[in-house]
């Protein structure tokens, strides 16, 4: 664990996982005057590179695609550091009505923590399709004590972990899906306030998609189950091999048939 101060840019290079081969940028979009338009929402602590391979199958079809960056900078490992989830979801919420102006339908899709950004979308505008990819509402094997207890010990301290493994059971270069070689632990804070808002709201009423993997060991799949087993209209598919990183791995294909055909009916 390290920590810095605030303004260290000059060390800020030595927290960016790989400062040579990063793919520097802040949006991922494909459009081609289609009606419908698939609104992607990231996962954390990584950027909107990882719909990439999912992005190109939907353009062969025609399909448009929107995903923005949403915590702070993809360069800039202190700009996430210093994003709040109210900014996450500023900028979620701002994108989607945005895009409802141009399109006559948006669906989102979101990964990770992006599922959480998405159902939290659902609950507050008439979405009618939702796409959750591994969605966040759980951190593995915590209990949600331990989660108020880091809240009020890192609420307001700079400091970083390393990201030592990726939980991904096809072997993967980690600088392939992660843009930073540390985590910020006030960032982690932030996370667990998103989730904390996104279920004292009343459930959504969009039909929904879960995809989720029994083996992840980083957004607990009972947790996650567990809150949307009383949503109105839900399919849950559980994935068996797969760890969280689902788009990547070994059941990516199964993943990317189960969502076009989500997208396309």
């Amino acid at each position: 664990m390290v920590s810095f101060q605030n303004g260290a840019k000059n060390r800020e290079e030595e927290l960016l996982i790989n400062k040579n081969k990063l793919n520097p940028y802040n949006l991922l979009s494909s459009r081609s005057n289609n009606k419908i338009c698939v609104f992607m929402l990231h996962g954390f602590g990584v950027t909107p590179q990882i719909f990439g391979d999912l992005q190109f199958k939907l353009s062969i079809l025609n399909i448009d695609s929107y995903a923005p960056m949403l915590t702070g900078k993809s360069w800039s490992l202190f700009s996430f550091a210093n994003s709040s989830h109210q900014e996450w979801i500023n900028k979620s919420t701002e994108v989607y009505d945005r895009l409802s102006l141009e399109y006559d339908e948006v669906i989102v899709l979101g990964f990770s923590m992006g599922g959480t950004l998405a159902t939290h979308l659902s609950q507050i505008r008439k979405v009618k399709k939702v796409i959750l990819l591994s969605p966040y509402f759980g951190l593995y094997k915590m209990p949600p004590f331990i989660e108020n207890v880091l809240i009020t010990l890192f609420k307001k301290r700079n400091l970083y972990i390393k990201n030592k493994s990726l939980d991904c059971s096809k072997v993967i270069k980690q600088e392939e899906i992660f843009t930073y070689g540390y985590t910020p632990l006030k960032a982690v804070v932030e996370l667990f306030l998103l989730k904390e808002k996104v279920v004292s709201l009343p459930k959504s009423f969009a039909s929904i998609l879960i995809m989720h993997s029994r083996l992840d060991h980083v957004a607990d799949y009972q947790e996650s189950y567990d809150y949307f087993k009383e949503v109105e209209e839900f399919e849950f598919v559980s994935l068996e091999k797969s760890y969280h990183y689902i788009l990547n791995d070994i059941e990516q294909e199964e993943v990317y048939l189960k969502v076009i055909d989500f997208i396309r009916h």
